[in-house]
């Protein structure tokens, strides 16, 4: 017969076997092997706060894109308008007319369809007084429309080339002066004096040609909204019918062409964004 104290002290070491073994599995679970088959890895505690970190370096570099893209877009104008002066150096018209300079103003405007390319409308005129040392007044005036392409846009420094069509009017005008002769054998209406003072009368001669200008400049930005532009070089050149002597209308078996040269400078303005 098993004595109870025998019986007691079998128990408390089976109880302390027991709590060995659970001991020992926790310690197992908690370490990896080196296959790591069945066991579970203990995680580390910066891995969370590593990922946390690199989560926000990457919203934070995307977020810096999406505004450079933005920023970079609204930099692009949608139209812009062109205000200056102009100087024009008009060509000889052979022995009778001589080659002279003119001066006045031009504006432009553009419409950028995308980035770079867009449509000029260019307008402007400009006026000469003399000829041979004679006060010959010349007008010529233009309106040409065509593609232009701006380079770096996105920059201080802004050049772009152009070629505009279209066309020209020119005028040419200068003051007579005439005394009239009393013929005694011709009756002269009472009503009117004649006093044999001379007369002053103006003669006005005009012609519609063909108009173009190829050529380029350079915008300086100075502001979001203004720009610069100190040189502009052009080649203006027209193309017209002479008239018939006889009929007075222009001659379709030959044309006349002008070289001229143009150069401009003025402020452009920028409105709008792409």
């Amino acid at each position: 017969m098993i004595q109870p104290k025998k019986i007691a002290l079998r128990d408390q070491a089976f109880i302390r076997e027991t709590s060995y073994v659970k001991s020992s599995r926790r310690k197992v679970r908690g370490t990896p092997t080196s296959g790591g088959v069945g066991l579970r890895h203990s995680r580390n505690p910066n891995s969370k706060g590593k990922f946390l970190s690199m989560k926000k370096i990457i919203t934070v570099i995307a977020t810096s894109l999406c505004f450079a893209f933005v920023a970079g877009a609204t930099d692009v104008p949608k139209t812009e308008v062109f205000l200056g002066y102009s100087f024009v150096r008009l060509s000889s018209n052979g022995d009778i007319i001589p080659s002279r300079d003119a001066n006045g103003g031009s504006g432009q405007f553009v419409y950028n369809f995308s980035k770079g390319f867009g449509v000029a409308f260019d307008a402007g005129a400009v006026t000469s007084g003399s000829i041979r040392h004679t006060n010959v007044d010349t007008t010529v005036a233009h309106f040409v429309v065509g593609p232009r392409y701006k380079f770096n846009q996105h920059s201080k420094f802004q050049p772009y080339v152009q070629a505009l069509f279209g066309g020209a009017y020119t005028t040419s005008s200068t003051q007579i002066l005439a005394v009239p002769v009393v013929n005694p054998l011709i009756t002269v209406n009472p009503l009117i004096p004649v006093t044999g003072d001379a007369v002053s009368a103006r003669l006005v001669g005009s012609r519609r040609s063909f108009a173009m200008l190829i050529g380029g400049g350079l915008d300086w930005k100075v502001s979001k909204r203004m720009q610069v532009r100190p040189v502009a070089f052009d080649y203006f050149m027209t193309q017209t019918q002479p008239e018939s002597v006889i009929t007075g209308l222009p001659r379709t078996d030959r044309t006349t062409s002008r070289n001229n040269w143009r150069y401009s400078a003025g402020v452009n303005f920028t409105f709008g964004a792409q």
